[in-house]
């Protein structure tokens, strides 16, 4: 009985307390708007939150709703512009971005919010070096990351160099006294072709490789200089730190031609299956000072065969699509700058690598999209360049020898890049006359 009491008695509370909480409140929850918008606020900004930490995300939950935020374009590896342009998606109504840019010792160089549109230009130089980029947007007083910025921000490099032209290049030359030329690649660079019975496989003639033809052209365009060659070797069998083949001596000095004012050493450093990926694992070869305690004052690099080659290997290096090409030469060039600033780089275009008999051809080569992104980082490296594809691409033709490259290819069955010494002449001609004029 005792026990039934007590249960009435609590039934009995619980029904008071619940008429009076009702007849307080008429029925009805009188919560203030102003607590519901606080509710909402928070709720977005602890969404927001949630999603400023995640480099990908892209919309974020707010009020029941979606909010798309707004995504950062694709930003380059390297800024080559001392006030560059940052872009992103459209912006909602009523909502603005917040750029924040900090050099490597902290200093804040931008600082710029409440930013309208869909993008902004620095409104002050930069300078060559590492910084970290953060983009916010702005909305109902809340501030989170842009899709594609994480919120700690993204690292980005900066090289800002003058614009060079050959004709800056040849006045070098013409001025210095001791002036060094660095010519990087694959194996056509290392002469592979020029052998005396023009097979590929044979051993180059080391004065008919386009680099010796290209020492001995340079000499007839400055008389009054002494010109020396030096020939990377390489053997297969040895492997670098990186697990890379590498150039284990050079071979000279070779004097061309004996001059009065001064002289220019060119050093050939090519290795057959180079890949510009291959070149950056083996760059101690051709960086810093490799000949004669001196640094390379000039790189003219050729690669892009061997990256457009659909070929399987061990080290996964060969094969890469166009814009990882791109993204490797810009990684290179970084590299280079980085180990010898006041260099100057030429960039070589690949040459051919196509069976040009075939009907599929149509007047197309699977090296003309890796020739136009090389163009391109030229363009925004403010570097020349000597366009060797197109010289092969006019040259052939699809009724001649040798996959229609006639006496600029090889005569081995099959082989469809390598240059006979014709061929390697003709590209040494070609890089003189971009050079020269």
């Amino acid at each position: 009985k005792k026990s039934n009491f007590i249960k009435f008695i609590c039934i009995a509370l619980s029904v008071v307390l619940f008429c009076g909480v009702m007849a307080g409140c008429g029925g009805t929850n009188t919560t203030s708007s102003t607590d519901v918008l606080s509710q909402t606020s928070s709720t977005t900004s602890q969404t927001e939150s949630t999603s400023s930490k995640s480099e990908t995300s892209s919309a974020a939950q707010v009020g029941g709703g979606v909010f798309l935020a707004p995504e950062i374009s694709e930003l380059p590896s390297i800024w080559t512009e001392a006030r560059p342009t940052i872009k992103w998606s459209n912006l909602k109504s009523g909502v603005t971005a917040h750029v924040i840019i900090t050099s490597a010792d902290g200093k804040v160089h931008t600082d710029k919010s409440g930013i309208t549109g869909n993008s902004y230009t620095l409104e002050k130089d930069l300078v060559s070096g590492t910084y970290t980029l953060k983009v916010f947007y702005n909305r109902e007083g809340t501030e989170s990351s842009m899709a594609g910025i994480s919120k700690n921000g993204k690292t980005i490099k900066c090289t800002i160099k003058k614009v060079t032209t050959m004709k800056d290049i040849v006045a070098k030359m013409k001025s210095s006294t001791d002036y060094q030329i660095m010519m990087v690649g694959d194996s056509i660079t290392y002469g592979t072709g020029s052998g005396d019975n023009y097979k590929s496989s044979s051993a180059p003639n080391n004065e008919k490789t386009y680099v010796a033809y290209f020492a001995r052209l340079l000499g007839e365009k400055l008389t009054d200089k002494t010109i020396v060659r030096y020939d990377g070797v390489y053997d297969s069998s040895k492997k670098n730190a990186n697990g890379f083949t590498y150039i284990h001596t050079y071979n000279g000095p070779v004097t061309v031609k004996s001059g009065t004012k001064g002289k220019i050493t060119v050093v050939r450093s090519g290795i057959g299956g180079n890949t510009v990926a291959r070149l950056i694992n083996r760059s101690d070869d051709f960086l810093g000072k490799r000949i004669n305690n001196k640094m390379a004052d000039l790189f003219i690099i050729k690669s892009g065969i061997n990256d457009a080659l659909n070929h399987t290997d061990t080290d996964g290096q060969k094969y890469v699509s166009p814009d990882t090409y791109k993204n490797n030469l810009d990684a290179l060039l970084t590299k280079i700058y980085a180990a010898n600033p006041n260099a100057d780089v030429i960039l070589m275009t690949p040459t051919v690598n196509d069976d040009h008999t075939q009907d599929k051809w149509q007047g197309k080569s699977q090296l003309d999209t890796y020739a136009a992104k090389m163009k391109q980082v030229a363009t925004e490296w403010n570097i020349p360049i000597v366009d060797t594809h197109k010289l092969w691409m006019d040259h052939l033709d699809k009724n001649a020898a040798n996959y229609g490259s006639g006496d600029w290819l090889t005569d081995k069955p099959g082989d469809l890049c390598h240059p006979s010494p014709k061929g390697h002449e003709a590209i040494a001609k070609e890089i003189i006359r971009s050079i020269f004029g």
